[in-house]
């Protein structure tokens, strides 16, 4: 699942922290949620508390840069694991 630029859009960090958990609950286990914003550090805490692994943060390179004046992303990914019957 991949969020480019969007989910800055929800108003107040309670807002992001639900669409973020939201999107983990919905992923397929195994799967692998990303997220391409600004700010994604603060992305990383919500989406531990929703059940996501192998937390991850990134900057991207100036190609990825939004805006005017320029501003720039990260990219953040979580995996939401799969059971443990599925693992053997």
């Amino acid at each position: 699942m991949l969020s480019n630029l969007a989910l800055h859009n929800i108003p107040g960090d309670e807002g992001r922290d639900r669409a973020l958990a939201e999107a983990v609950r919905v992923l397929r286990p195994g799967g692998r949620l990303c997220v391409v914003d600004f700010h994604t550090g603060r992305y990383a805490e919500a989406l531990r508390k929703a059940g996501g692994h192998e937390v991850t943060t990134r900057p991207l390179d100036w190609r990825m840069w939004f805006g005017s004046p320029l501003t720039a992303t990260s990219l953040i990914s979580a995996r939401k694991p799969a059971p443990e019957s599925a693992q053997s």
